[in-house]
């Protein structure tokens, strides 16, 4: 189902009767015409602001009751402004409110006949937005900003890459939804799709690469900042002059389309020059005005572990579950003859006879694909020999993709049950599309996980356009593992991602890390404890324990070639801000932990950036942290309570608050100041110049 980040916000009137007319202003059944769309990413290191805005318009002469339209945002945004302008003169401000509140101010706003919008997630990488009352014969606007991580990839010795990617699609990777049109592509006066991406750049970018044709400048200035007279602008004149740092400038990405219909994710690769590495930190962003502040910590994994087992010790089985279901079999995963003219499963073939030369001696291996059913090589894994090697090569190059449906969690189980026990740990290594649904999936891979323990580790790499981040980032989380998703044609060398993961399913067990703050802190939990109630605080008589949330929690078990964000949430009404963050890292095998001490830099440009991911980092954590166990009525009223205060506070949408945008009784706007984050230069140069002067 192709569409853009446009055409995912497919507006529809679902309860409207149609006119039966022939007329050209006439409205498609479920569909209003897309006049234009655009999509601005301003990219600071890994951390992304984007701004998302789509004009729609009502060409009939009757208003619409209500459209509805759904859009991507991948696990882990950010959504931190929603605004909706109707026609030349109404603009409507979000404001977040308890997920029924808002439904309940927007229905009585649609039934006062006032124009109203409403912006809910459904799941953190699918969010919807409705409008009420649009006039006829008038243009309605969507504007909304978030903010997000690019994903990093740590290379040895090529420089880390950062990819920034935009969603185009919904539909086939989260299997079918009543809630969704059926007909999504349907629009009418597609006016064209802008994407603009702006990196900073101060010497630290060595390659940009994007998967679609696009136009590259480089050493772009900033905007200039405007003066307001000459005295202001010979001040600025002498500042500039005195700087001994040369400013930094920014590398711009543009695309444009005549047609606003994308049929895949916009990928914007960044690959940094290996002399300017991005590091572990730690960031402060100070208290705000009800005393929370947050802290960022980003861990180099290769840093805090010093030394990996050697990959020739390993005696376990590493089990290949490979994805053969129809989908990987078309002639294209865009529906269409792409760079490399191959299929899905075409591209893994590809890639497994490396990976199955690069397995250990001294382990046992199986391959297992699925579809429909479950497909064994041999019965149980077998020892890695010649022979063996042979027979699986040969048996790969004969695999095609005709094994029906995508049953993965089928497929998961009869590879659990078919574990050798007397082994010393089993590796399910998955590549699949993913285009399932994932909630059984997840709950059977935590389960196993918490049962059998280091026993039994879960990896998985989602391969194309339309794989559920996620579904596979949170297998590899739940499963003691890790997840990464590969778009094929924009990286058709990709196999090395699968050697790098065959890597760290055959190096140690467990790579975890803890996270003190030292004395006077407490951590929380948004399930369990109150976590600063605005309603009862009361200024305290003396300083004592802080207390704090930190999400992640507990660290998920890291591997040597990822960058992780661990977030944390502080109530300082009753107390300071730690000096210093203490990891303690250990491998398997019961070695003593090793102690890297980061010390708390303030963030010297914005200060509610990392205070919005840290808040939605909290709200995923518990929403992951619920759907983990069963809570009690005591722990569900706790984690609504808790996610409502940090949803309003820090004006983030969630599982359990929602944005609303309605006229007041006065005729005036609501409007969230604090959601508006100033989004700064010179991230780049915190995010790694300053580790080049410790080093």
């Amino acid at each position: 189902m192709p569409m853009g980040p446009n055409h995912a916000l497919t507006p529809r009137a679902p309860s409207l009767q149609q006119p039966q007319s022939s007329s050209d202003t006439d409205i498609p059944n479920d569909c209003l015409p897309l006049l234009h769309a655009s999509v601005v990413v301003n990219v600071d290191g890994n951390i992304t602001r984007t701004t998302l805005l789509q004009r729609f318009s009502n060409p009939s002469e009757q208003s619409i009751p209500e459209a509805r339209y759904m859009f991507p945002l991948y696990d882990g945004a950010v959504v931190v402004a929603f605004r909706c302008t109707v026609g030349q003169e109404r603009e409507l401000f979000g404001k977040v409110q308890a997920k029924e509140k808002a439904r309940n101010t927007f229905e009585k706003a649609v039934k006062r006949h006032e124009t109203a919008a409403l912006l809910e997630e459904h799941t953190p990488e699918i969010f919807e937005t409705v409008i009420g009352n649009i006039p006829a014969q008038t243009d309605i606007e969507v504007r909304i900003e978030y903010l997000g991580e690019a994903k990093i990839s740590v290379l040895d010795h090529t420089g880390d890459v950062i990819d920034i990617n935009i969603p185009m699609s919904i539909a086939p990777r989260y299997g079918k939804s009543s809630s969704f049109p059926e007909n999504t592509s349907t629009m009418v006066n597609r006016e064209g799709l802008s994407i603009e991406v702006k990196v900073t750049d101060s010497g630290t970018v060595k390659k940009l690469h994007c998967n679609h044709q696009v136009k590259i400048e480089k050493n772009v200035p900033f905007n200039p900042m405007k003066a307001s007279s000459l005295a202001e602008l010979s001040k600025s004149d002498v500042r500039a002059s005195s700087s001994a740092v040369p400013p930094p400038t920014q590398s711009v990405i543009r695309y444009a389309s005549d047609v606003a219909i994308m049929d895949e994710d916009f990928v914007v690769s960044v690959e940094n020059n290996p002399s300017h590495p991005l590091r572990s930190r730690a960031v402060l962003s100070p208290s705000d005005e009800n005393g929370l502040a947050a802290v960022m910590i980003n861990i180099k994994p290769a840093e805090i572990f010093k030394r990996a087992t050697r990959a020739d010790r390993f005696a376990g089985e590493l089990l290949f579950v490979l994805d053969r279901s129809g989908s990987m079999g078309s002639l294209d995963y865009r529906g269409r003859q792409g760079n490399t003219g191959r299929t899905k499963l075409a591209t893994l073939k590809r890639a497994m006879p490396l990976a199955l030369s690069s397995l250990p001696e001294t382990c046992h291996f199986n391959v297992v694909s699925f579809g429909s059913d479950a497909e064994f090589l041999w019965r149980r894994s077998m020892p890695y020999t010649n022979e063996n090697l042979d027979f699986a090569q040969r048996y790969l190059q004969r695999l095609e993709a005709n094994m029906g449906g995508t049953e993965l969690l089928h497929a998961l189980k009869k590879a659990v049950d078919s574990r050798r026990a007397e082994q010393s740990s089993t590796q399910i290594i998955l590549v699949t599309d993913g285009e399932v649904q994932s909630d059984s999936i997840l709950e059977f891979v935590w389960n196993t996980r918490q049962e059998l323990g280091d026993k039994i580790r879960f990896f998985a790499l989602g391969i194309g356009f339309q794989v559920p981040h996620r579904l596979i980032n949170r297998i590899g989380e739940f499963g003691g593992g890790y997840g990464e998703v590969v778009d094929i044609e924009a990286k058709p060398k990709w196999e090395d991602r699968l050697i790098v993961m065959l890597a760290a399913g055959i190096g140690p067990k467990s790579w975890n890390c803890t996270i003190d703050l030292g004395e006077g802190f407490e951590r929380q939990s948004l399930m369990s404890d109150r976590f600063w109630d605005e309603s009862t605080r009361q200024e305290p008589e003396e300083p004592g324990i802080v207390p704090f949330i930190q999400a992640p929690y507990p660290i998920p078990p890291m591997h040597p070639f990822a960058f992780r964000s661990i977030f944390l949430l502080l109530d300082l009404s009753s107390g300071s801000p730690p000096t210093k963050v203490i990891l303690s890292a250990t491998k398997d095998e019961a070695k003593p932990a090793t102690e890297h001490v980061l010390f708390l830099e303030p963030t010297k440009t914005d200060t509610s950036t990392i205070q919005h991911l840290a808040a939605k980092a909290a709200l995923l954590g518990l929403e992951a942290e619920v759907d983990r166990q069963i809570p009690n009525r005591r722990q569900e009223e706790l984690a609504q309570k808790n996610a409502v205060a940090l949803g309003i506070n820090y004006a983030v949408i969630s599982r359990w608050t929602s944005y609303v945008a309605v006229e007041d009784s006065t005729g005036v706007v609501d409007e969230v100041d604090l959601c508006k984050a100033v989004f700064l230069q010179g991230e780049l140069v915190d995010f790694i110049d300053s580790f080049n002067k410790r080093i």
